[in-house]
């Protein structure tokens, strides 16, 4: 079942991100930022911020898996061809879809040391009980498009011009599963050595587009998902 978005929702939603994403950045750079470890918590939002507030982008990260988000059916969870070419980082018209902040490409050092991704990982479904997983869709494919938006020091105050940029993608077919399931980034271009705090360094952003779902008992085309995490080479807060 395929159904059609009203224009004026989207229009208004990829307004409102829009306006999270310079926000959030605005906030960032107004704040006196001593070490990059400060750049925490995360910023997730995804196409259901602004419709579906009962089930939050937090229970994404709270590591409990009866907990999850959800999103559906207003915008279609098949992606179109005009779509799927799109390397923007404004996130995509008629598409569930989730948009993460995953922190610095640098873990702190003198000089900085490059800190790539390695694994992202996703616990489908919502809930813990068979019945509760399956009345929900699951994502089926999945496209990963990661971005990186550079770190720039404005008289001792960090700000984050512009949008992020496109730095690579891959689109994954996940299992049917409510088990913990890895996906291996380790293709992404290599992250550029910095010589000094903010020289080089970006930060992560990863938009997760659900292309196809299995669907639902209960709710056949509004899709849930219980976890999302993330691996760096070292942990971004431990140094390990």
């Amino acid at each position: 079942m395929k159904l059609k978005p009203e224009p004026l929702i989207l229009s208004v939603v990829t307004g409102m991100v829009l306006l999270i994403i310079t926000g959030s950045f605005v906030f960032k750079a107004e704040k006196k930022v001593s070490s990059q470890s400060e750049l925490f918590p995360r910023l997730i939002f995804s196409s259901a911020t602004f419709r579906n507030p009962n089930h939050a982008t937090a229970a994404l990260i709270d590591q409990k898996k009866d907990t999850f988000w959800s999103d559906g059916p207003v915008l279609s969870s098949v992606a179109t061809k005009k779509n799927l070419s799109k390397k923007e980082a404004l996130p995509p018209e008629g598409m569930i879809y989730l948009h993460l902040e995953l922190g610095l490409t640098h873990f702190p050092g003198n000089p900085p040391i490059p800190n790539p991704l390695k694994e992202i990982t996703i616990i489908s479904g919502a809930g813990i009980t068979e019945e509760a997983y399956q009345a929900y869709a699951r994502p089926r494919t999945i496209r990963l498009i990661f971005f990186r938006q550079k770190v720039v020091d404005v008289d001792r105050t960090l700000e984050f011009p512009g949008l992020p940029v496109y730095t690579g993608e891959l689109t994954v077919t996940l299992k049917d599963s409510k088990e913990i399931q890895t996906i291996h980034v380790e293709s992404l271009p290599p992250i550029p050595d910095s010589k000094g705090f903010p020289y080089n360094i970006s930060v992560y952003w990863m938009r997760m587009e659900i292309l196809d779902v299995y669907k639902g008992k209960q709710f056949p085309e509004t899709v849930a998902i219980s976890e999302i995490g993330f691996k760096e080479q070292m942990n971004a807060r431990t140094g390990k």
